[in-house]
């Protein structure tokens, strides 16, 4: 996993304003997000339900255009483990499933001046955490997303998200994450 002074300082970057120069609503915005899932190891573990949770911080930069960070973890529901058969005098590798994948994703968004939707672009990096076995602990991603966030002026407004990520090498098998969402923006 990225170290947390990384993760607070580029939080912190995307919250401060890029500028203040133009005529335009410059607003920052915080949600927070939980959702079901499913995870696919393959080789090894099959498909598990899985739980999402995830944090971001997004800034619109001009009218139709953004950026946004955030982390996320996804819990699965379930683990499995594989001991492939060991000849004598050689070393038995054991392994196992992670028990969360969490990662960075940095991305741009764009949206319609008025409209709710907004399409998302980005990349990062993604982190197993436990398990054991498995050559690779951490990777690169690149994510697409689509998110519904209201437009209300409430303090607290309502956000429908999916987000797919495509891991650049293999984690325990997964080779992609499926991060829907339904949460609240302020």
């Amino acid at each position: 996993m990225p170290s947390r002074r990384l993760i607070s300082r580029t939080l912190a970057l995307v919250a401060m304003s890029a500028s203040t120069g133009a005529a335009q609503e410059q607003r920052t915005r915080i949600e927070f997000s939980v959702s079901p899932s499913f995870i696919t190891f393959s080789g090894f573990g099959g498909s598990f339900g899985a739980a999402v949770a995830r944090l971001s911080i997004s800034r619109r930069i001009t009218p139709n255009a953004g950026a946004e960070a955030s982390v996320f973890t996804v819990v699965p529901s379930g683990a499995a483990s594989a001991v492939p058969g060991c000849i004598q005098g050689s070393p038995c590798v054991t392994r196992t499933t992670p028990s969360a994948l969490s990662g960075l994703m940095l991305s741009g968004y764009a949206a319609g001046a008025m409209s709710p939707v907004r399409v998302l672009v980005g990349g990062g990096v993604v982190r197993a955490s436990g398990g054991e076995g498995f050559e690779r602990r951490s990777t690169g991603a690149i994510m697409l997303g689509v998110e519904w966030v209201s437009r209300s002026t409430n303090r607290f407004a309502p956000s429908i998200g999916v987000r797919f990520a495509q891991l650049t090498s293999p984690l325990a098998g997964a080779r992609q994450l499926f991060l829907p969402g339904v949460g609240l923006s302020f």
